[in-house]
């Protein structure tokens, strides 16, 4: 009988307890552990790496193309400034970057429409813009520029020739109609950034949207494209088609 008393007691020793428990649910833990992990995994792969980041890195290979032209044309001007009709042609012949005709990606609009709703359409306006933008001004880098150029090196200029300080001068303001395009970069980067912090799962990741910090993210974008539809005859041909189709 003693000894039967001592084996339960035994049994009912809190360290036995206490082991027998964790070898039952540690197992169990690392399993719904590494769910958890995996499913943040795939999370991140569809919406970071193929979203937002991928978004994001489309955004500033058209900005590289467009910074790079336009430090092209520069220096083209430059070159004709200080040589005047004794600047070799060849300098306008090569040196600028077209716009891949796949850089525009239509398929990331439903990851923007999953993360942000009816909000995606502001994000999304500015993204067809960066590619309308750098596309539409692309011409005047590799071809205007340089065909007007030529045409003063060759003495074939028209009565009303642009001087070299009026070519500049446009040259800074296609410059400057860029800013929306980074606007778009820095709000892309807060919402990465929310993505990151918050790890959302699969089904939380409408919650996205209701996150103060997007909220403030979204109102920014909205009040960059006010600010610059009326300089940017785009946003308003975009608005315009959207109030004819209701």
């Amino acid at each position: 009988m003693e000894v039967i008393t001592k084996f339960i007691m035994k049994l009912f020793d809190p360290t036995i307890i206490a082991a027998l428990v964790a070898s039952i649910l540690a197992p169990k833990v690392g399993l719904l552990t590494y769910y958890r992990q995996k499913e943040y995994e795939l999370v991140r792969e569809r919406y970071l790496d193929n979203g937002l980041d991928l978004i994001s890195f489309q955004v500033e290979h058209a900005l590289r193309i467009f910074r790079h032209n336009l430090a092209r044309s520069l220096d083209a001007l430059k070159f004709f400034r200080d040589m005047g009709d004794k600047m070799p042609l060849s300098v306008l012949e090569s040196g600028y970057l077209n716009l891949p005709s796949d850089a525009f990606d239509t398929s990331r609009y439903n990851v923007l429409e999953a993360l942000l709703g009816e909000d995606c359409k502001y994000f999304w306006d500015l993204y067809q813009f960066t590619f309308a933008f750098v596309g539409t001004k692309n011409s005047i880098f590799i071809y205007d520029i340089p065909s007007i150029l030529q045409a003063k090196i060759q003495e074939h200029e028209g009565k009303r020739a642009r001087t070299f300080s009026e070519l500049h001068d446009e040259l800074q303001k296609v410059s400057d109609g860029m800013t929306p395009s980074y606007k778009l970069q820095d709000e892309l980067a807060k919402l990465t950034n929310v993505m990151i912090r918050n790890k959302f799962k699969f089904q939380e990741i409408q919650n996205l949207r209701n996150e103060m910090e997007v909220r403030r993210s979204v109102n920014r974008i909205k009040t960059a494209i006010e600010k610059y539809k009326d300089s940017h005859s785009w946003f308003q041909r975009v608005h315009t088609d959207e109030e004819c189709s209701k």
